[in-house]
C-alpha cells in the first residue's frame, strides 16, 4: 500500500490567523507512520500558530483549536491490490449488481474497504479518525463516519423528525434552522445495495424569498443533526413547512 499525507493548517473561524502557505506532503509505505508523522506535523504548525497570538499563548491547545481553529489533515491510500485488469472485473461484478446478501458474520468495514480503488483518512490534530471517503471505479466518493458500522446506524431519526445541526457542526448551516426529516437511509446491512449507502438524511427546511414561504431541501449526515425536544419549536416548524410552497 502507498500512503500520501497531506496536512493544510490555513483557515480559522475569521479566515486570517493561520498562513496561507502551511502546507505538508509526503509519501509513506505504512498506515501508521504516516498517522504519527501527520499528528507530529500538524501539532507543530499549531504551536506556532499560536505563539504568535498573545490572548492564547498559554492556554491548553485543545481550548486555542476549540475558539480558533478548523483544521485536521488527510492521508490518501491507494490501493494496489492484484492485477488492474482483474481488479476492474471484480468490482464491477459487484458493485453494479441490484441487490447484495450481507451476512450478519460479514465485516462491514473491511467489505467496503476491499470494493475501493482508494481511500482519504481525515483526522484531527489528536489523529482521531473524523471522517472517510471511499473511491469506487465507477469515480464516485462515499463518505463513512467512524459509526456508520454500528447496528442502529442509519435509524436513529424517523421520518418527520424535527432535528437541527449540532453545535460543533454549525460552521457552513444555518444555526438558527430547524428541519423536519423526510427520508432516512436504512441501515447499511439491509440497503439495496450495499456498495452505494450512506448514512444521509434529507430533510425539509423552510426560507422567506420573494415575498413567500418557500420549501426547500438538504442532506445530512447522522452525525450532523439531533433531535429537537422543544414541542412549541416542533409545531411551528410543521406549520411553515405545511404553508410553504416548493421551490424547485
Amino acid at each position: 500500500m502507498i500512503y500520501h499525507l497531506e496536512i493544510q493548517v490555513c483557515i480559522n473561524r475569521y479566515g486570517d490567523l493561520c498562513e496561507r502557505n502551511s502546507f505538508y506532503s509526503n509519501v509513506f509505505l505504512g498506515y501508521e507512520q504516516a498517522l504519527q508523522a501527520g499528528i507530529e506535523e500538524v501539532n507543530e504548525r499549531l504551536r506556532k500558530i499560536q505563539d504568535k497570538e498573545i490572548d492564547y499563548r498559554n492556554d491548553e491547545m485543545a481550548t486555542f483549536i476549540e475558539e480558533q481553529i478548523y483544521c485536521d489533515f488527510v492521508i490518501h491510500e491507494l490501493i494496489i491490490m492484484e492485477d488492474v485488469d482483474q481488479f476492474e472485473r471484480k468490482i464491477r461484478q459487484h458493485c453494479y449488481k441490484t441487490k447484495i446478501l450481507v451476512s450478519e458474520e460479514t465485516a462491514l468495514y473491511q467489505l467496503c474497504r476491499d470494493h475501493s480503488l482508494s481511500i482519504d483518512y481525515v483526522f484531527d490534530y489528536q489523529g482521531n479518525l473524523i471522517e472517510r471517503y471511499e473511491m469506487r471505479l465507477e469515480g464516485l466518493q462515499y463518505l463513512r463516519m467512524p459509526n456508520d458500522y454500528q447496528e442502529n446506524a442509519g435509524s436513529l431519526f424517523s421520518v418527520g423528525d424535527i432535528v437541527g445541526v449540532v453545535k460543533k457542526q454549525r460552521c457552513g448551516f444555518g444555526t438558527d434552522n430547524y428541519y423536519v426529516v423526510v427520508s432516512v437511509p436504512g441501515s447499511l446491512r439491509t440497503a439495496d445495495n450495499i456498495f452505494r449507502w450512506e448514512n444521509i438524511y434529507v430533510c425539509d427546511f423552510v426560507y422567506i424569498g420573494e415575498g413567500k414561504i418557500w420549501n426547500e431541501y438538504d442532506t445530512f449526515h447522522e452525525s450532523q443533526i439531533e433531535k429537537v425536544e422543544d414541542e412549541l419549536i416542533c409545531q411551528q416548524v410543521r406549520k411553515l413547512i405545511a404553508m410553504a410552497e416548493y421551490k424547485s
